[in-house]
């Protein structure tokens, strides 16, 4: 009984999706200064964006739901992060000066570590 245990947990695993990066974009129009590409994010300080951000996987699996996806800021004094009402968007307000980063995390685990930076002003 422990070895069809063991198996189908093997074989559920082997079903999951593998986090292979994220994709992530501005909704709407930024403000100058402010842009998304992959692994970086620019903000001007006090500017708020709106971003669709979902992961990858390496798999045929895609992530369905949601709810095992989070965006956290390292450091909430540089930038703030907010999960919006709809599916997959998220807030980013940039709150002070500096650099930090934003962890994409998925049931908890921490996958990787998007640079965001916060500008004084565009340019």
């Amino acid at each position: 009984m422990r070895r069809l245990g063991a198996v189908l947990a093997l074989m559920l695993a082997a079903c999951a999706p593998d986090y292979g990066g994220l994709a992530i974009e501005i909704e709407g129009v930024a403000l100058a200064g402010d842009y998304v590409e992959s692994r970086r994010i620019n903000l001007v300080l006090g500017h708020v964006i709106r971003v669709h951000a979902r992961p990858r996987s390496l798999t045929s699996q895609v992530y369905e739901d949601p709810g095992r996806f989070e965006l956290l800021s390292a450091s909430p004094d540089v930038a703030r992060v907010y999960r919006d009402p709809e599916d997959w968007r998220w807030v980013l307000v940039g709150r002070g000066g500096g650099n930090t980063c934003i962890e994409v995390r998925i049931d908890g685990k921490r996958e990787e570590c998007l640079e965001i930076r916060v500008q004084a002003e565009a340019g």
